[in-house]
C-alpha cells in the first residue's frame, strides 16, 4: 500500500495544488458509503481512484471510533480526505450536519385590505367573536406544510372535525387567510428543507410574522487522523 499511496502523491502533485480534497457524503444507517459516487476534485483514472477508495475505508472504522461523540441530529455526515500532495500527507477529517448555527429570523409585517373579500370574512369573524389577537405556529418541509395551532386571545381553536364545528369553521376561515399571508410572504416555506416560525394577526388585521428557514450546515469533528507514507510501511 505504501508504493501505492507514493504513486498517488505523485500523480496529485502534478495538479500543482496545496490541498485536494476527496469527500463522501454518507447517511448513518444507510448501509456502507457508495464510495464511487463521491466528490473528485481532480480527474482521476479508475486506478488511482481506487487507492483513494482503500485509503478511506481502511481508516474509516479507525476515524468513527475517535469520532463517537461526533453526532449529527440528521443522521448525515461528510467523509472527507484532503491531501497535500507537497507535504506527502493526507488528512482523513468526518464532518457531522447541523442545522445552520449562524440562521437568522427574518420578520414581515402587514396590514392587510379589508376590501378583500377573505379578508372581510376573517374580520367579521374577529368583530362576531370579539378576537382581538390570534397567534399561529407553522412549519413545513419537503413539499408539505401545515398551520400546526391557531391561539386566539388564549383560546385554543379546533383542528379537526371532531371538535366543535363552530369552532372549526372559524379555524379555517382564520387559517385560510394565514396560509395565504404566509404565501406572500414567504414563498416556497414548505419545500426542501423547509421552515417554521409564528404569524401573529390582531382585531385591526395586522399581521406580523417571524420566519426561520431551515438551513444545515456541515460541523467539522474535533479529531482526525494524519496519514503518511510511513502509516503504510
Amino acid at each position: 500500500m505504501g508504493k501505492k499511496f507514493k504513486a498517488l502523491m505523485a500523480y496529485l502533485r502534478s495538479f500543482k495544488k496545496d490541498e485536494i480534497e476527496f469527500s463522501w457524503v454518507w447517511t448513518d444507517g444507510a448501509g456502507d458509503p457508495e464510495w464511487y459516487w463521491g466528490h473528485k476534485p481532480v480527474p482521476i483514472i479508475d486506478s488511482l481512484y481506487d487507492v483513494v477508495i482503500e485509503i478511506v475505508s481502511s481508516h474509516l472504522d479507525e476515524l468513527f471510533d475517535l469520532t463517537k461523540n461526533c453526532y449529527s441530529e440528521t443522521e448525515r455526515y461528510d467523509i472527507v480526505l484532503k491531501f497535500y500532495p507537497k507535504k506527502s500527507k493526507a488528512v482523513f477529517q468526518l464532518y457531522y450536519e447541523d442545522y445552520d448555527k449562524n440562521n437568522t429570523t427574518q420578520e414581515y409585517t402587514q396590514e392587510l385590505d379589508q376590501n378583500n373579500e377573505s379578508f372581510k370574512r376573517l374580520k367579521r369573524v374577529f368583530d362576531s367573536q370579539g378576537i382581538e389577537f390570534c397567534k399561529a405556529y407553522y412549519s413545513g418541509n419537503y413539499d408539505d406544510g401545515d398551520i400546526n395551532s391557531i391561539n386566539c386571545d388564549g383560546k385554543e381553536f379546533s383542528h379537526g372535525r371532531g371538535g366543535n364545528q363552530e369552532e372549526y369553521v372559524y379555524r379555517r376561515i382564520i387559517e385560510d387567510v394565514l396560509y395565504d399571508v404566509l404565501e406572500s410572504a414567504f414563498g416556497g416555506w414548505e419545500l426542501d428543507s423547509g421552515s417554521n416560525g409564528y404569524i401573529e394577526i390582531n382585531n385591526n388585521l395586522e399581521v406580523h410574522i417571524e420566519h426561520d428557514w431551515t438551513q444545515y450546515e456541515f460541523y467539522k469533528c474535533d479529531n482526525e487522523i494524519e496519514i503518511t507514507e510511513e502509516k503504510f510501511n
